[in-house]
């Protein structure tokens, strides 16, 4: 019978951007309550003016197993799928570099919220990138919008 080294999963969850609890649950780090703080730029392709987008400032957004929401929308029990995109993919699907949306790393998560059939969920904040544990970069109708977590934040439910 193999057992797992629970030191090596811990470290695997941790590398993985998530927290393993002892009950076996999986917390991922952008889990948490959100703010929308700033509009950032455009790749030069967008549905929305920069002054369309600035009326998003103060979104509240929260991500958690149990559902997903963008101001007054929101996907219960979604999934998140995960991909680490290096700076150059980055650069070629979006026409944009990392550092221009504050990313300093040569890669990037990027995380996609799917409904319970696997699709993608045509909300607002379906898809975004893990910039810190502080702030994530949420792609809105071709404007990157920037997310702060909010301070002592917990999963909406």
């Amino acid at each position: 019978m193999n057992r797992i080294n629970p030191v090596v999963l811990i470290i695997a969850t941790v590398i993985a951007g998530g927290v393993a609890h002892a009950d076996g649950q999986q917390t991922e780090g952008f889990f948490g309550n959100w703010v929308v703080t700033a509009v950032m730029r455009t790749s030069g392709v967008s549905a929305i003016t920069r002054e369309e987008a600035a009326t998003y400032l103060g979104t509240p957004v929260g991500y958690a197993a149990s559902r997903a929401a963008f101001g007054s929308g929101y996907l219960d029990s979604p999934s998140y799928r995960k991909r680490v995109v290096s700076g150059g993919n980055f650069l070629q699907e979006n026409r944009i570099p990392l550092a221009q949306l504050g990313v300093h790393r040569p890669r990037v998560t990027e995380v996609t919220v799917a409904d319970r059939s696997g699709r993608m969920w045509r909300g607002l904040g379906n898809l975004f990138y893990v910039r810190d544990a502080n702030h994530l970069i949420v792609l809105v109708k071709g404007m990157y919008l920037e997310l702060s977590r909010e301070k002592n934040s917990r999963p909406r439910h």
